[in-house]
């Protein structure tokens, strides 16, 4: 009973923890590891820097942030994938792509420090609280406070599902001591324990229905006509090439390994002229009877 009020405690505390950074975003959150943003396509997108393009009506997932670059063209670009237009030009008019669903371009990004400027201001992406689920909000508040307490994106991601869906999980426990300030709890998620890793269930591919097909209109006065038989030893052309080539090298150094299988003195000769000269038939033939002949026989020879 105990332990079941403790642990109570411990969700309502971290419950008020996550509401107060709520209550510091306001109506809106900047987007980081939980990428609730995304972006419909209002037309045709054609391919850019993914490799491919957008249909009319396709969803962007996860974006992150929007560049704008010196000549005012904007991108929005997602997380772990590529950018896509803003606007394109079409008919030589410039029409709106692409537009955020459930979030708004938000404050432009400071640059860093190190890195060439490239003229391209980069813009976040911030949630738009009154567009999203009370679900999807959660999630993403949960995910941003793991972030500030040091978390990886992808730990916090896995850290905050389990604190959501499985609340008495070890995990759950200890991301709710973490966010209501436990030092022992913060420092242990930031070393990504194990008991943190989550495996997403892979939905079930949807069933499909198959229909039978009628059988064709014969005839009682037909015949009937048996299939014609298939054949299931069909070879490979390419495998008896390359068998033939296998054999043909084995039969060309027949008198090298008769040599060597000897123990001839002269075996290095024998493959030399096995080697240069076997490719003309009395080349071959002097290499096979010299492998042949006993060593005081190849003497006198």
């Amino acid at each position: 009973m105990a332990q079941g009020r403790a642990f109570q405690v411990r969700q309502v505390i971290g419950g008020f923890a996550v509401l107060f950074i709520l209550l510091l975003g306001g109506n809106s959150a900047p987007a980081n590891a939980a990428d609730i943003c995304n972006a419909v396509a209002l037309i045709d997108i054609p391919e850019a820097t993914t490799g491919y393009g957008l249909k009319k009506g396709e969803i962007d997932e996860a974006v992150t942030q929007y560049n704008v670059d010196r000549n005012g063209d904007g991108q929005f670009c997602s997380h772990g994938g590529g950018c896509y237009p803003r606007y394109i030009v079409v008919d030589g008019r410039k029409v709106e792509a692409l537009r955020l669903t459930n979030c708004k371009i938000g404050a432009a990004e400071p640059p860093i420090a190190g890195l060439p400027d490239d003229d391209t201001t980069i813009y976040g992406i911030d949630v738009d609280r009154s567009k999203n689920s009370a679900a999807d909000l959660k999630s993403d508040d949960v995910d941003n406070a793991l972030l500030n307490l040091g978390m990886c994106s992808a730990c916090a991601s896995n850290a905050a599902y389990l604190y959501i869906h499985s609340p008495a999980s070890k995990c759950g426990s200890k991301v709710a001591d973490a966010l209501a300030g436990d030092k022992s709890a913060i420092d242990a998620l930031q070393t990504d324990p194990d008991y943190c890793q989550v495996s997403y269930p892979t939905p079930a591919a949807p069933a499909t229905a198959t229909t039978a097909t009628p059988a064709p209109f014969e005839s009682a006065d037909a015949p009937a006509v048996a299939p014609p038989a298939t054949s299931t030893t069909e070879t490979d052309p390419t495998t008896l090439i390359k068998a033939g080539i296998a054999a043909a090298a084995i039969l060309y150094f027949v008198p090298t390994l008769i040599a060597f299988m000897r123990r001839k003195r002269n075996a290095r000769a024998i493959f030399a002229l096995n080697l240069f000269l076997g490719w003309s038939f009395l080349g071959w033939v002097a290499a096979l009877v010299w492998s042949l002949l006993t060593d005081g026989t190849s003497e006198q020879v």
